[in-house]
């Protein structure tokens, strides 16, 4: 059995088409329950641009209180923020989603 408890990072970024870029961060937690591997993500960061014009969405729970989850979205033509809105842990989309998103958000760029 492989023994690993402690920390584990990911972090990347997605390029896609019409030149948006994804970066995406994660923290997760390991430890074991028994002979269950425990993994649990407590640190989240989905940020989206267009390279070197402006934002385009923000998720992500960086802030002095990590359970508040922060959605924001900003208008693809002009980088005025559009939405803000905090989040419960439930609600914080898989990354699927987060590329669903992005896609319906730049169709008419």
């Amino acid at each position: 059995m492989l023994e690993c408890e402690g920390i584990l990072y990911l972090e990347g970024q997605v390029l896609g088409l019409k030149d948006v870029t994804l970066e995406v961060g994660k923290e997760f937690d390991l430890s074991y329950a028994g002979n269950v591997l425990r993994v649990r993500c407590h640190t989240y960061r989905y940020i989206a641009w267009l390279p070197g014009q402006h934002l385009l969405l923000k998720y992500h729970n960086l802030h002095r209180d990590s359970d508040e989850y922060h959605h924001r979205i900003f208008d693809p033509s002009t980088g005025d923020e559009l939405v803000h809105e905090i989040l419960r842990r439930d609600q914080f989309p898989l990354f699927t989603e987060v590329l669903d998103e992005l896609q319906i958000l730049v169709a008419d760029l």
